[in-house]
């Protein structure tokens, strides 16, 4: 019963984008590796933003996850670094939504504590680097 038989290592490629238009955008870096053991996933990425050609809108995502949780769990990631995010913006948080493959970056203004980030505060050379563990159902 408690043998290891679901064990996957793999690459992924994160996105910024935003939850209702997601815009486009140019990356110097964009990857990800993860490892999947039953219905547990580990994941580390870094992105970094080289071009913006339209911004997207609503609250600011990263896309492509290697699996859809398609269960009603959240997820956690924690972010490792990040620099050059628009002035005034501290990335605080990273939540990974439930029954989907999205994380939802979430900022602190140091005025109204912690807010979801949005596509403005991207610049072209936003830059981060995060990691983190979610559930899946197989």
């Amino acid at each position: 019963a408690n043998t290891l038989d679901d064990y996957e290592e793999g690459t992924w490629t994160p996105a910024f984008a935003g939850d209702v238009t997601a815009g486009s955008y140019s990356y110097s870096a964009a990857f990800g590796k993860y490892t999947k053991i039953g219905n547990i996933v580990h994941f580390q990425a870094e992105l970094q933003v080289n071009g913006i050609t339209s911004a997207g809108a609503g609250n600011l995502i990263i896309t492509g996850l290697p699996f859809n949780a398609n269960i009603s769990y959240y997820g956690v990631a924690q972010i490792a670094y990040y620099t050059n995010w628009g002035s005034g913006i501290f990335i605080d948080k990273i939540l990974k939504n439930v029954n989907d493959d999205r994380l939802y970056i979430y900022k602190n203004n140091q005025a109204v504590n912690i807010l979801n980030a949005t596509p403005a505060d991207l610049t072209a050379n936003t830059r981060i680097i995060f990691g983190g563990t979610y559930k899946t159902a197989t």
